[in-house]
């Protein structure tokens, strides 16, 4: 019965970035207890690109990211495998007068030259963030010595509605949304020390951070490439 509901989980989430990537703000909304644009803007908190320098957001979905990179006077490229995610997102960038450059593609397969970009961000992606395939294509878009800012996890330290948003990431699997405290630095390390093997693996030398936000903190991976 549990590999059964996971399958179903598994596909209540590829409808909502596909056929129902309509809804996805507003679920992401409800389940972050109004928290999600605040743990997914401190990607940007993370890294701090050259002038003229161009930014690579993997997995942009709706394209809130975007219009935010934009008002801070950065190039900026989007990548995403959900034509539908990217048919809302040139919407949004079509009425905030934001022009840029939108790819429909896999993150294990970017169609970019090698050494292109001069940071990646990401947020809250989804299973290709273990492949080592997309992280070797990472490595392979970023200059040496770029930076890099996943954003892998979001925490509720307050807020009303924490224990019911915490009860619905539960249900799906996700594990906990709610804490009372931002953990210390040893206590990161160690929960995130197989994926930060990861992506040392692929020569991107990231450690996880705490950043927080209003209601709680993200967790966020950065790190530079390989300076060579």
């Amino acid at each position: 019965m549990l590999g059964l509901w996971r399958q179903v989980v598994r596909l209540g989430f590829h409808l909502l970035y596909h056929q129902f990537a309509w809804m996805y703000d507003a679920v992401a909304w409800i389940v972050s207890g109004g928290e999600w644009s605040a743990w997914r803007r401190t990607a940007l908190q993370c890294v701090n690109p050259p002038d003229d320098a161009l930014v690579l957001e993997v997995g942009f979905g709706t394209g809130a990211l975007h219009v935010e990179m934009a008002a801070r006077g950065w190039r900026m490229i989007g990548l995403d495998r959900s034509r539908a995610m990217a048919r809302i997102t040139r919407s949004r960038l079509s009425r905030a007068g934001v022009r840029t450059s939108l790819i429909t593609a896999s993150a294990v397969a970017i169609p970019l030259g090698a050494s292109t970009v001069d940071a990646i961000v990401c947020t809250f992606p989804s299973d290709y963030i273990v492949d080592a395939a997309a992280l070797g294509e990472f490595r392979r878009a970023l200059k040496p010595g770029a930076e890099i800012a996943v954003v892998v996890h979001g925490v509720l330290t307050r807020g009303m509605w924490r224990r019911v948003t915490d009860a619905l990431f539960r249900v799906t699997g996700q594990g906990s949304i709610v804490a009372d405290r931002v953990p210390s630095h040893d206590q990161l390390v160690t929960r995130y020390r197989r994926l930060t093997a990861a992506f040392r693996a692929a020569e991107l030398d990231v450690r996880p951070i705490p950043m927080t936000t209003p209601n709680g903190y993200a967790v966020v991976l950065t790190g530079r490439s390989a300076a060579k």
